[in-house]
């Protein structure tokens, strides 16, 4: 089971459409999609890493395989399957990672304190809590109290992290 695919060994069509699905926007380079295959083999466990192979066909020569085809290889439930590959999706994402693929994240010159909350490079969860506690702007994110961002029930370590990383790249 190889978990480690060069652009010179993958399905180009494949390792492109699974890269734009996730990030949303084209990917015009081979050096983005070498990007994103480094990504898939650094940054997500083995298994990971495996399942989107599979499930993708990224391999040069494979062909996609459903939930139900992945879970029988694996020797896992369908549902874990699906769980295993949202995880995978879910670190993919990440603006940290996103910005090593796509290279457009805002630079921190545009950000002002009117800047809306939706406009920052943070992740949809992350957006919507704020969005529950009533912060619309980078202004209002500064000046929300912990102890309302805390008693949100969605909270999960993802978003903490999340809202770090955007602290640090705001500088604060």
């Amino acid at each position: 089971m190889r978990t480690k695919l060069t652009l010179k060994e993958a399905d180009r069509n494949h390792v492109k459409l699974l890269a734009e699905g996730i990030y949303g926007s084209q990917i015009d380079s081979d050096t983005k999609l070498e990007a994103f295959l480094t990504l898939i083999s650094d940054d997500l466990s083995e298994a990971e890493a495996a399942l989107l192979i599979y499930k993708h066909g990224l391999e040069a020569g494979s062909k996609a395989l459903s939930l139900l085809e992945v879970s029988k290889e694996f020797g896992i439930t369908r549902e874990k399957a699906r769980q295993v590959e949202q995880k995978a999706f879910m670190k993919l994402k990440h603006p940290h990672r996103r910005d090593k693929v796509i290279g457009d994240k805002v630079k921190l010159s545009t950000i002002t304190l009117d800047t809306p909350i939706e406009e920052c490079d943070l992740l949809t969860r992350t957006i919507t809590i704020l969005k529950k506690v009533n912060v619309k702007t980078v202004k209002e994110f500064l000046d929300l109290r912990l102890e309302d961002f805390f008693k949100s029930e969605e909270l999960t370590a993802q978003v903490i992290n999340d809202v770090y990383s955007f602290m640090r790249y705001i500088n604060l």
